[in-house]
């Protein structure tokens, strides 16, 4: 088996697992999952990680419904081979030193102020809100029929200097929307 269909079937049973693991578990559960499987396929800038970025910072910004569940994964999980440190945060300043933000419901202007501050920063703006998808985020997830489905705005994700994997972007619903102040 060559390499590409390989890795094709990886994806494949990886986006499957998840689609299963969601009878076996709770929508929350499978939510907080899938932010760690979706990172397998995003690549950050050469040279971001180096030896004094020893963690991995997913911050989460407004409300949201994780309860404890991020805080239980992801002291067992790891993001891109590094121990994964989480924030709740109340405001946009906060979220400094981020690469990942969960955008959970927010006030348009702060929403805004958000996507202001990390334009043209490596930094993976996701979120489970699907209104969220014409605001500009980068990845919007959530459950149709059981399964997730995501979109994903290719215009920031360029911005972003992100690199997405072809298996990701040929899996997602994409669509292009310029981010404008």
């Amino acid at each position: 088996m060559g390499k590409p269909v390989l890795v094709k079937t990886c994806v494949i049973f990886m986006l499957l697992a998840c689609s299963a693991f969601n009878s076996q578990v709770g929508q929350t559960t499978l939510k907080a999952v899938f932010i760690e499987r979706v990172t397998r396929f995003i690549d950050w800038p050469e040279g971001l990680f180096n030896e004094n970025i020893e963690k991995f910072s997913l911050v989460v910004i407004g409300k949201h419904d994780f309860g404890p569940i991020l805080d239980q994964i992801y002291s067992e999980y790891q993001i891109k081979d590094r121990d994964v440190t989480i924030s709740y945060v109340d405001s946009v300043h906060k979220t400094e030193g981020a690469h990942i933000i969960f955008v959970g419901d927010l006030p348009p202007n702060q929403l805004k102020r958000l996507f202001n501050y990390c334009a043209d920063k490596p930094i993976l703006l996701i979120s489970d809100k699907p209104g969220y998808k014409e605001d500009g985020l980068m990845l919007v997830y959530y459950l149709l029929d059981e399964n997730i489905t995501f979109d994903i705005n290719l215009s920031a994700v360029k911005q972003s200097g992100l690199l997405m994997s072809y298996h990701l972007l040929n899996r997602a619903n994409v669509y292009e929307k310029v981010i404008t102040d």
